[in-house]
């Protein structure tokens, strides 16, 4: 382990200060316990020790719970040039999943420089990824009839779906795919399936017991994974689960009722039968 004076450690502080380039904490001066911000690089940083892993099993130095961040690893002597063109300290950095485990190597940052942003957290990915927007299939599509099933299914469903971006200095791609539709039948009840369904294979069916007017809503869940790269870091991760917005479809229910008719009778406007 690297190891400077307390000296050393004031000094890197002091440029630090003075150039926007913030630790809060140099710790024990063996480069452990940096804790602080990257100013205008927007930088989250906490506790790290150079030649071991932070706490396994939680974010460390208050880290996002679902995001990677940075860490600062230490201040080390004579990394970078002022702009009078003097050796100065640098700032190492680490970058930490959000279990806490170390990713990557070591990156350093010059005091005054931009400090790297923090990958994009997999709720700002899901926001470039262009998920279909569906439509509810309905049959009997222009009335239901009470105490017979009606068939639902959600069109516009384009299966996987990708995308790539550019943001905060790293270069993202994600891919997605839907794994449950939720649906909501306006009358107190709601079923799941795995699958968009079609005309002929629904994907799910309902039996409205009264009539009425009910929405009809469908929310469709995703679930993927992305890779982010930058500051000589690749990492694949997951996106986790995504509820797309749901839509919803009015629908109108009438009833239907049955007629008791004598024997033999063919019924309101029949012919006698045989008594």
């Amino acid at each position: 382990m690297r190891r400077f004076t307390g000296a050393v450690v004031l000094a890197a502080l002091a440029l630090c200060s003075t150039h926007g380039l913030a630790l809060a904490d140099a710790g024990d001066g063996s480069g452990c316990q940096g804790s602080g911000s990257l100013g205008a690089g927007g930088v989250s940083t906490g506790i790290g020790c150079p030649g071991g892993n932070p706490t396994p099993g939680g974010p460390v130095g208050g880290g996002p719970a679902s995001s990677y961040y940075w860490i600062v690893l230490g201040t080390w002597p004579l990394g970078c040039r002022n702009a009078q063109g003097q050796w100065t300290a640098y700032i190492e950095l680490q970058l930490v999943s959000p279990s806490g485990v170390w990713t990557g190597d070591p990156i350093r940052v010059c005091p005054g420089g931009p400090g790297p942003q923090a990958p994009p957290s997999p709720a700002q990915v899901w926001q470039y990824v262009p998920l279909p927007v569906p439509v509810v299939g309905i049959n009997p599509s222009l009335a239901g009839l009470t105490q017979l099933p009606t068939w639902f299914w959600a069109r516009n469903e384009a299966g996987p779906v990708s995308a790539s971006a550019n943001l905060d200095g790293w270069v993202v791609t994600a891919s997605a795919v839907p794994v449950s539709y939720d649906w909501d039948f306006g009358d107190g009840t709601t079923a799941q399936s795995t699958s968009a369904g079609d005309e002929s294979h629904p994907s799910v069916t309902h039996t409205y017991l009264d009539k009425g007017t009910y929405d009809v809503t469908l929310t469709v869940r995703y679930a993927g994974s992305y890779t982010f790269s930058g500051y000589g870091v690749t990492v694949s991760t997951s996106l986790g689960d995504y509820d797309q917005a749901e839509v919803m479809q009015t629908y109108t229910v009438q009833e239907a009722r049955s007629v008791l008719v004598p024997p033999g009778t063919g019924g309101p406007g029949g012919t006698q039968g045989d008594a």
